[in-house]
């Protein structure tokens, strides 16, 4: 009776692999050979993934993206769905399209161990959502700071030229070219291929063919102009409204009106914030696909994965930015802030009148009372 062990595993090509942890199973064919070979433990690299990061991104996507649509609608009649709300309107809708389309697929891949189901059409689909959705909002952000830039800079024109129809246009314009721009690779141009761990889509950044490596760059380019627009621009009105800022102090003596402040606080945190969470969520990818397709780098397949889950997560911050910081949101933040700081120093200045002798008078105010001598409240 013969034995044969096998102590390396072999590849498709022939190629010896490097022998990984495990134990031996001895099987006995028919013939009576006993075939002993290694069942390996070792974990592949994204074997232990777990789910509840995509399920995560799925219910807060969805669920904030909701909220955003209900509340733009619930306000609708203060804001009158001037330009900058019927960019926030689009971008909501696509950020939710982009996020409850696809990821259930992917959370079905992860449940059946990884296992892909329907084929190369849900391959499609899912590419298609998010290159569909990703330039969608790279387009509309971009296309916010451009509202912004010229409201700020060119405020006649904003005011006078820029109508509904001009409006309606520029976004009719957007969505077609990102829905265009998804149809590529199923018209041939690149490929939409599953990538690791197997449980999504995305076109092929490895691509040896020249329309395929157009794509990756167009693809790439374009993110990367999109950021580079919403910081250049939104920098620009940083600067305009600091100067108006201190021009109003220097006219009124120091003293702006609350409501002028209010409004340009808001205003400088939203942009702020708009170009943090753009820069470092959908950057990094933009940039991993450069490296990937010009093979400047090594191949880095976890990588991939988390700089798509990162750019995703720009697109469940998306609602939280453009409508739960809202202009009257901040407004009142920072009236609550300096009511807080009003009462605080009023409470302290209290405190110190009481080692004051009676008689002298107190400075500070309140609206609970004014204590008397004798340390009693008058309401």
């Amino acid at each position: 009776m013969t034995t044969l062990k096998v102590f390396s595993l072999t590849s498709n090509s022939g190629q010896h692999l490097p022998l990984t942890s495990g134990h031996f199973n001895t099987l006995t064919t028919i013939d009576g050979v006993n075939l002993t070979t290694l069942v390996s433990t070792t974990p592949k690299p994204g074997q232990n993934l777990p789910v509840l990061p995509v399920v995560m991104m799925l219910l807060f996507g969805g669920i904030g993206n909701i909220l955003a649509l209900i509340l733009l609608i619930y306000t609708s009649r203060k804001h009158k769905w001037s330009t900058f709300y019927r960019l926030v309107m689009t971008l909501a809708v696509s950020d939710f399209l982009g996020l409850v389309g696809p990821l259930p697929v992917s959370v079905t891949a992860y449940v059946n161990n990884k296992k892909w189901m329907g084929g190369q059409p849900v391959c499609d689909f899912m590419s298609f959502c998010f290159i569909f959705a990703g330039m969608t909002s790279a387009m509309l952000a971009a296309a916010m700071s451009l509202d912004r830039f010229l409201a700020v800079w060119f405020p006649f024109f904003y005011s006078n030229r820029l109508g509904n129809r001009r409006v309606n246009l520029t976004l009719a314009g957007i969505c077609t070219f990102a829905f265009f721009l998804a149809c590529l690779p199923l018209m041939g141009i690149n490929a939409n291929v599953r990538q690791f761990p197997g449980t999504w889509c995305f076109f092929n950044q490895f691509s040896t063919e020249a329309d395929g490596k157009f794509f990756s760059y167009l693809y790439a380019t374009l993110g990367i102009g999109m950021v580079v627009m919403m910081i250049v621009l939104n920098t620009l009105v940083i600067v305009v409204l600091t100067r108006r800022r201190g021009v109003r102090k220097d006219q009124e003596g120091g003293v702006t009106s609350d409501s002028r402040r209010a409004a340009d606080v808001y205003n400088v945190i939203f942009l702020v914030v708009l170009m943090l969470v753009f820069t470092i969520c959908w950057l990094p990818l933009m940039v991993r696909i450069i490296i990937n397709q010009s093979a400047l780098g090594n191949i880095d397949r976890v990588g991939d994965l988390m700089v798509m889950r990162l750019a995703l997560t720009n697109q469940i911050l998306d609602p939280w930015i453009y409508i739960i910081l809202r202009k009257d949101s901040i407004i009142m933040a920072v009236k609550i802030g300096k009511q807080m700081l009003n009462k605080g120093g009023c409470l302290q200045q209290i405190s110190s009148d009481d080692n004051i002798p009676s008689g002298t008078g107190r400075t500070c105010s309140t609206t609970v009372g004014d204590r008397t001598s004798d340390g009693e409240t008058e309401t």
